[in-house]
């Protein structure tokens, strides 16, 4: 089958070319609006869900992005199903409720659905890698989470770490003198 521009010939090719460039120009200018309310009106349906796949693909995807050097630069990445809304949607929707947040359980590892999950924004503060782990009772916890237990300051229990103290003076509560 032969193509438009062997039939007719080069002069009408580029004619037309040009033509059809310029309507598609004007309908882009005159339903601009229109095109905008519809995708913003399906952005805003969809909620926090889409907004936490925004954020996650521009995390791993745009090197121009602010916080690129701790995900897309450090290898983290997520499933090529997830490339599209609807495949991140079908995974993650069963489990999304609003005002939640993605999160992966661990911090090195790449987004998946196994490796994610929706928690509030105190649960993602705490699942840092800077945190640091100590072991209680035979089991690894973290610093801040031993703070709680104990009723100990975190800002003590942190300042004994960083001076290299054995573990059982970290752990040692303070007496206090007047």
């Amino acid at each position: 089958m032969k193509t438009h521009y062997e039939l007719y010939g080069r002069d009408w090719y580029l004619r037309n070319k040009e033509r059809n460039a310029e309507r598609s120009r004007n309908w882009a200018k005159n339903n601009r609006k229109r095109v905008v309310e519809l995708v913003r009106n399906w952005q805003v349906k969809q909620g926090g869900i889409y907004w936490s796949w925004c954020g996650m693909k521009r995390r791993c995807d745009d090197p121009k992005f602010v916080g690129y050097k701790y995900y897309g630069a450090r290898g983290i990445t997520y499933p090529l199903r997830w490339k599209t809304f609807k495949g991140f949607k079908e995974d993650m929707e069963a489990t999304h409720k609003e005002g939640l947040e993605i999160d992966r359980i661990d911090p090195n590892g790449n987004y998946s659905k196994e490796n994610c999950r929706w928690v509030t924004i105190l649960q993602q503060a705490r699942n840092k890698r800077r945190h640091i782990w100590i072991e209680h009772e035979g089991k690894k916890i973290k610093l801040i989470e031993y703070a709680e237990m104990t009723g100990m300051n975190p800002h003590t229990l942190r300042s004994r770490y960083y001076l290299k103290m054995p573990m059982h003076k970290i752990t040692k509560p303070t007496l206090l003198r007047y």
